[in-house]
């Protein structure tokens, strides 16, 4: 009996102890965590926040835990919040873009998947888990400027220009000016090489250029 009471002892330290560990492994998971990890009512407010995040905002973790979603938000966009709420309640989940607000007043865009737990909780709540990716965005949006801008000046320069593969020749795409200056239109072009219209006079040259483009 003394010997069956022990071990039941033991395991239960065993137990325990590996709850302690679980707990804090998972603690130091969330509060190391640099995407964000909160819950908030459906209210908006916010009941847990992990740290990091809340550093990037510019605020103390206390801080924002008298705060709701709402103020977070970039006022520009009034609707978003009540729009995402109702999508969650409806839906049981919500996912896309939102852009919000640091105490200094940048703005910074968060990709995020919200769902919404009724179960085990005395009134529902929502799990948040978003991540950053401003820079991402930034990047896209000005690479879509550059090309939109090298569009224009191709297709608006008063010089021939072409586009064409490397390995082959084969055109890709010709601006105005050369449909113009050759009498070629670019549905005739595209998927042959210059040879095969024999736009250089001097066979050779091209094949230099060629061999000079494909070794630098």
């Amino acid at each position: 009996s003394n010997a069956a009471l022990l071990a039941e002892i033991s395991e239960r330290k065993r137990v325990e102890k590996a709850l302690r560990e679980n707990e804090d492994r998972y603690r130091d998971l969330v509060e190391h965590s640099k995407d964000l990890l909160c819950t908030h009512d459906l209210k908006g407010r916010l009941l847990s926040v992990n740290p990091a995040p809340a550093r990037v905002l510019g605020y103390e973790v206390e801080e924002l835990l008298q705060m709701s979603m709402r103020e977070l938000l970039v006022p520009r966009f009034p609707d978003k919040f009540d729009t995402y709420m109702s999508k969650i309640q409806r839906k049981g989940e919500a996912f896309g873009l939102m852009m919000v607000l640091t105490r200094a007043g940048k703005e910074r865009i968060w990709e995020y998947h919200n769902t919404l737990r009724t179960e085990g909780v005395p009134a529902p709540i929502v799990r948040g888990m978003a991540h950053d990716v401003t820079e991402k965005i930034r990047a896209e949006w000005d690479l879509r400027q550059s090309e939109a801008k090298f569009a224009t000046a191709f297709r608006s320069s008063p010089s021939a220009m072409m586009i064409s593969t490397l390995a082959d020749g084969e055109f890709i795409d010709v601006n105005d000016a050369f449909e113009r200056q050759t009498g070629y239109r670019r549905a005739e072009v595209i998927g042959r090489t210059a040879l095969q219209f024999e736009i250089w006079v001097d066979v050779k040259e091209w094949h230099r250029v060629e061999a000079e483009l494909q070794s630098g």
